[in-house]
């Protein structure tokens, strides 16, 4: 039993000797059940881990109803059987491997019916398992309250004494409080590993989308490069010959001559937008030269042709991320270069990547006109706020985190922090060789 427990019962227990006949016990009782109620009520709204909770309910327990031993079952491992998960006064040995059937022996039936069970000699009552609170000899007294909200019954406290007829109507009562009390924690404890597993699939779906989305983009950019850009370029080709081919022969007129030329110009231009196309879907520079230069090179691209000065200053030793790092990264850049150049209307953005081998930083920065985050809660049906939602989430699934900075006409600051996991065989490598970027 808890030492503070203890302490503070015997405490109270001097004060009663204390002022003998003048106390009023009964009265004094109900206050003590009433302090260990609370205590167990702030155990569970103050801790988090239901194991300390169900110790602090058993010292408190066993300190108001004064049994020879006791135990907190749960049904929570394996469905249709209670199993010791806490108790006092009894040996460890065999309670591991007890199981009680629900329906079966006292605290089977009170996990089963939800009805408290009040023995007061349990040795000559014919519901009582042999094997119930680890097969104890000796005992007589016993109690058992189900542990329960609602109609929901997750298990059960068993109190027991070597004394005949040591628990009367007011322990059933005080022990079914506490049972209702404990019943929070479990359902608390269960809601949460129930939260944390639907997380867990939400995160592992999200990568595979996220990867799914990443393994389609790299085959069209593929298949943009392996056939419609060759075939553009052969075209262009094609129009260039026969536009020489016309002008040596003579062959048409002026406006002939035209449609070739405006038919060339055309191929051309289709040439770069499917060079532009490729680099959006996975730009080569992130898998030749890493993750800061594609970054620069996809800023310049996309901002300058529109008025958009962009300044980047790399700091620390450019290393070679790992490659799930390095596509996450970029395509956060991505998005948020994407923001600036749609809805900033900014005349400057400046970019700063630091790289060390613990973790890289990405900064970016805009004089545009801002926005207010507070009005960015969730995901618009119109599509606002889809980007940031899925930025964030691109760097959960890496361990990284995000924070945007705005206000309405002071532009916009984004800081992105993902830290680096690696072994030092890796990093020896990339320091020999001398991997050192813009």
């Amino acid at each position: 039993m808890d030492m503070r427990v203890q302490s503070a019962m015997r405490t109270k227990r001097t004060e009663i000797q204390q002022v003998g006949g003048l106390v009023d016990i009964p009265m004094l009782k109900r206050y003590h059940q009433l302090e260990a109620l609370d205590r167990i009520l702030n155990s569970v709204n103050r801790v988090r881990d239901l194991d300390t909770i169900l110790d602090t309910a058993m010292d408190n327990i066993m300190a108001v109803i004064e049994g020879s031993c006791g135990a907190i079952l749960l049904g929570d491992k394996e469905p249709g059987v209670l199993y010791h998960r806490v108790y006092r006064g009894l040996s460890a040995k065999r309670l591991d491997e007890i199981r009680i059937p629900l329906g079966e022996g006292v605290t089977g039936m009170v996990a089963k019916t939800g009805e408290p069970i009040l023995i007061e000699e349990v040795s000559r009552d014919p519901r009582a398992l042999p094997q119930e609170l680890g097969g104890v000899k000796g005992l007589r007294g016993f109690i058992c309250a189900p542990i329960k909200r609602w109609d929901d019954i997750m298990g059960a406290i068993v109190v027991a004494s070597d004394q005949t007829g040591k628990f009367d109507a007011e322990d059933v009562r005080i022990l079914n409080s506490f049972g209702d009390c404990l019943a929070t924690a479990v359902i608390k404890t269960v809601v949460e590993r129930k939260i944390s597993k639907g997380m867990a699939r939400y995160q592992a779906l999200l990568s595979y989308a996220l990867g799914a989305q990443e393994d389609e983009r790299k085959r069209l950019a593929r298949e943009l490069h392996d056939e419609t850009s060759q075939a553009l370029t052969s075209l262009t080709f094609r129009l260039q010959a026969a536009i020489q081919m016309a002008e040596i022969s003579g062959f048409g007129d002026a406006k002939f001559k035209d449609s070739l030329q405006k038919a060339h110009a055309s191929a051309i231009q289709a040439g770069k937008e499917i060079v532009r196309l490729m680099n959006d879907l996975r730009p080569t520079l992130l898998d030749d030269l890493g993750m800061p230069t594609a970054i620069y090179r996809y800023a310049k691209d996309t901002l300058e042709p529109r008025g958009i000065n962009v300044t980047m200053e790399c700091i620390g030793r450019q290393y070679r991320l790992p490659i799930e790092v390095e596509v996450a990264f970029f395509r956060v850049a991505q998005g948020l270069i994407s923001n600036v150049s749609k809805h900033s209307r900014a005349k400057n953005v400046s970019i700063r990547v630091e790289c060390n081998p613990s973790k890289a930083l990405l900064y970016i920065e805009d004089d545009g006109i801002g926005f207010d985050i507070d009005k960015i809660t969730d995901i618009e049906p119109g599509g606002r706020g889809a980007g940031l939602f899925t930025m964030r989430e691109r760097l959960r699934l890496v361990g990284g985190t995000g924070h945007v900075e705005s206000k309405p006409g002071q532009g916009t600051r984004v800081t992105v922090t993902v830290p680096i996991v690696r072994n030092l065989e890796d990093l020896a490598d990339d320091q020999d060789k001398g991997l050192d970027r813009r």
